[in-house]
């Protein structure tokens, strides 16, 4: 109970539904949010003088403390949601199946045969470094038992130790492939590849932000050393590694983000350059498995120097072939 409790804490499924509601009450009545939102601020602004003896700083104070009541009411929904669907989670694996079990008013019982698992995704957000876990899933293939929610149904840890990963990854795929010691990395200029799209599609942003708000707009600006930042730290964490039987990317760096695959159970390989990959002497590796896109992006190797990305094609074209 104190995992799930935790697993609500870190999740942000409250926000999710929150939206979805407003998604739902926007459909009947577009101005109703709206209102909401003009209510509140009507209600801080008229008890401005019951916060701190009013003023500037108390109606800033009170938006602050508006902004917590909101934070605090969207992670108690994560927890309810989580304890709805995850409490007395237990997972299994006999006879060649990994079964799940969970649920707190609906009870659901899933089985699935460890050889339609074709893709692995591992996550580890911000807040789940923090708590030391990690969640696991796995895209399956087409068969067996069907459900409304099917990409939670193979969610194999929603909250997980790295102890505990290590030991479901090494039960399903053999010669205890997990965790992977060697990582190879991308092309030097990556990052490039990371910063120049988000940077261009910022400029028009700036300069709206110019037009509408004078010289105080170029303050806006400062969204550009932001995202080489985060351009520079992911190409530093992202990596590949192919070894025994085994594809696997990282990437991410506040979210960190791991998915890998068996290559005898990739379909297809293709190799692809963009103008901008050609460019810079790049290319990018996908790898198919059976049900990929259904919940998860294609495995795909991003921002290789375009030799090594041919050598990397080549090798898998022929496991895959035998």
């Amino acid at each position: 109970t104190l995992e799930v409790l935790k697993l609500g804490l870190i999740s942000n499924k409250g926000m999710l539904l929150v939206a979805a509601a407003m998604g739902g009450i926007w459909q009947f009545d577009f101005l109703r949010p709206d209102k909401l939102m003009s209510n509140a601020g009507s209600w801080l602004f008229d008890h401005r003088n019951d916060i701190a003896g009013g003023g500037p700083a108390s109606y800033a104070l009170g938006v602050m403390l508006l902004l917590f009541l909101a934070f605090m009411l969207l992670r108690l929904i994560s927890i309810i949601q989580a304890i709805l669907h995850y409490y007395g989670f237990i997972l299994n694996g006999e006879n060649h199946r990994l079964s799940i079990e969970r649920g707190l008013l609906n009870r659901f019982n899933g089985s699935l045969p460890r050889t339609r698992i074709q893709a692995w995704t591992l996550q580890q957000g911000w807040l789940q470094r923090k708590f030391s876990r990690f969640a696991l899933r796995v895209d399956a293939a087409a068969g067996g038992v069907k459900s409304e929610n099917l990409e939670s149904q193979w969610q194999l840890a929603p909250i997980a130790d790295a102890e505990s990963i290590k030991r479901i990854i090494d039960y399903v795929l053999p010669n205890h492939h997990w965790p992977i010691s060697q990582w190879l990395p991308l092309h030097p200029n990556a990052w490039r590849r990371e910063f120049k799209a988000p940077a261009l599609l910022m400029l028009p942003v700036i300069a709206l932000c110019v037009y509408k708000l004078g010289w105080f707009g170029l303050v806006s600006f400062l969204l550009l050393p932001v995202l080489y930042a985060q351009a520079k730290t992911w190409a530093k964490y992202a990596g590949y590694s192919q070894a025994n039987g085994l594809i696997a990317v990282r990437e991410g760096w506040l979210n960190k983000h791991w998915r890998f695959a068996e290559v005898r159970k990739v379909q297809a390989v293709y190799l692809k350059q963009s103008p901008f990959d050609r460019r810079n002497g790049m290319a990018t590796v996908f790898c198919d498995t059976v049900n990929a896109g259904a919940f998860e992006p294609p495995l795909a190797v991003r921002y290789l120097p375009f030799d090594e990305a041919v050598r990397l094609h080549q090798d898998i074209s022929v496991m895959i072939a035998r």
